[in-house]
């Protein structure tokens, strides 16, 4: 089981990350090679998990629910955080992700597959709208530019240098103007 050296209760004023760096990665690792699973004890206290459960109740904390009964995947439910997300609940996606991602590649390449993970989740706050999601247009523009062979510092970098539509990419796409955006970035995928 990968568990914190030492670890501290978890409702000890640890700050997450701290007390997330404390895991035994490692271990975590090799459990994840062995089994396809690895468990963390007492990574959430009682009051972060009280936190999380009250939030269930909650409709306004969610953008969609799935009954998992209508899509013949057995009983119950589960539902997706809206944005922005709670912080705990940031706090665990960013910090997870930033030491499980070494490890998705290395997977990913032992299976031959050449796919990577980046090493964090920083999305530049630009390409969010103020709800926290994504800019309307921009998942279809980012998977044209990619298509087109572009990389995604290529992408960045056109978004927030090009300023011939007038004005930069980004600024046409945050002020709901993304028809030019995307004839330009179909003419340049081609």
């Amino acid at each position: 089981m990968a568990t914190a050296p030492n670890p501290a209760p978890a409702d000890a004023p640890l700050e997450l990350e701290a007390r997330l760096r404390r895991l035994d990665w490692a271990a975590a690792a090799r459990e994840l090679d062995e089994r396809g699973h690895a468990i963390f004890e007492r990574l959430l206290g009682a009051a972060e998990c009280s936190e999380l459960i009250s939030l269930y109740a909650d409709a306004a904390a969610f953008r969609s629910t799935v009954v998992m009964e209508r899509h013949g995947y057995g009983r119950g439910e589960y539902k997706y955080f809206g944005y922005p997300l709670p912080a705990l609940v940031s706090g665990l996606r960013t910090n997870l992700y930033r030491e499980l991602a070494p490890i998705a590649n290395r997977w990913n390449a032992s299976l031959g597959i050449e796919a990577t993970y980046p090493a964090s989740l920083l999305v530049p706050a630009g390409l969010l709208g103020d709800d926290g999601l994504p800019v309307k247009g921009l998942a279809g523009l980012l998977t044209l530019l990619h298509d087109g062979g572009y990389d995604d510092r290529e992408i960045i970098a056109w978004l927030y240098r090009d300023a011939d539509l007038p004005g930069r990419p980004i600024d046409a796409l945050r002020e709901n103007r993304g028809a030019e955006v995307k004839r330009r970035a179909q003419a340049m995928a081609l």
